[in-house]
């Protein structure tokens, strides 16, 4: 597979396009919320956080990602952006999503190799195989020896090129994979 490794939340392009953590002590309570969110069960497979251009969603998402990371319950992230072009294509995040995944649960590495075995080239399918064939069956496979908490993190679907095939990564986040 080639994932997308420069859209990864902490990667070593993160530094290049200013893409970091939080100041110490701003904006807890929306991090407070969005942890909260995490670690509650019944809270819902989906949260969304909206705001105008420029207002530290992606800093609150990074930080986000970096307590889930130490929590040990970030499953993946990815991170959209303008300037780099693997990150702002809608066609890495499935692969890229489970390329992570794969290196936080062996089981899950093992159930993707068997199903990129069967199709080498399901990470160039269309949006809904790749889904299907690289993040649903694989987690199907391996759903009972997963962590029930494990949380995938996608920021700024606004900056992909392709703005028809976001809806469809959008409705992703509320389709059961089990």
């Amino acid at each position: 597979m080639s994932p997308s490794k420069a859209a990864i939340y902490n990667s070593a392009e993160s530094e290049t396009i200013k893409r970091g953590l939080c100041t110490p002590g701003t904006r807890q309570p929306q991090i407070d919320l969005l942890l909260e969110w995490a670690r509650t069960p019944d809270s819902g497979k989906t949260c969304w956080m909206n705001g105008m251009a420029g207002t530290g969603k992606t800093t609150i998402a990074y930080t986000v990602c970096s307590q889930l990371e130490r929590d040990c319950q970030l499953g993946a992230s990815f991170f959209c952006s303008r300037t780099i072009s693997a990150c702002r294509q809608v066609k890495y995040i499935i692969p890229t999503i489970a390329y992570q995944l794969a290196r936080f649960s062996l089981p899950f590495q093992y159930a993707l190799s068997k199903a990129l075995e069967l199709d080498p080239d399901a990470q160039d399918r269309a949006l809904g195989v790749q889904y299907q064939k690289l993040i649903v069956e694989p987690l199907a496979e391996v759903r009972s020896s997963l962590p029930e908490d494990f949380i995938v993190v996608i920021d700024a679907l606004d900056e992909c090129e392709n703005e028809d095939s976001v809806p469809y990564i959008q409705s992703t986040g509320e389709t059961d994979c089990t």
